[in-house]
């Protein structure tokens, strides 16, 4: 494991009751449904690494995001395994008028209603924006921890 903590974004994107999710198309997540989000870049604040993020991953150019919250995600190759990664994950919230005009690099955008997450399986970004739909209707809001297995 790496020693160093990485900070990162992510958006819970919404649009009435959906909420925007990308499917990546690269390692470490390929295939698997996240928030749109990445690193912060040194120097940035974290409010401006989630707009850079969301526009560079969607298209979209929100003028204000909310803080909702933080995550400790512990990356792990199997179950058992020692951790690959640590990533200090801040969560933030953006309004969308609707889908952004273009595809991804980084993998499919598609918007899903926020009663068909749990219909994605155990990956650690359905836990994410669960976790983030019961923020929305005023229940348990704080740190979370996850631990994925690759």
């Amino acid at each position: 494991m790496s020693d160093q903590i990485l900070p990162v974004v992510v958006a819970c994107i919404t649009c009435q009751d959906h909420i925007l999710l990308l499917r990546r198309c690269k390692e470490p997540f390929k295939d698997q449904w996240s928030l749109p989000g990445g690193k912060i870049d040194y120097g940035e604040f974290w409010d401006r690494a989630a707009i850079r993020e969301i526009n560079e991953e969607t298209g979209l150019s929100p003028e204000r995001v909310d803080y909702l919250g933080m995550v400790c995600e512990l990356v792990v190759p199997a179950p058992d395994a020692p951790p690959l990664y640590q990533h200090l994950v801040f969560v933030f919230k953006a309004n969308s008028a609707g889908m952004p005009e273009r595809q991804s690099s980084e993998g499919e955008l598609r918007w899903f209603r926020l009663d068909e997450l749990p219909a994605l399986g155990s990956s650690l970004v359905a836990n994410r924006c669960y976790d983030y739909k019961q923020n929305a209707a005023g229940q348990a809001e704080g740190a979370f921890q996850f631990h994925r297995a690759l």
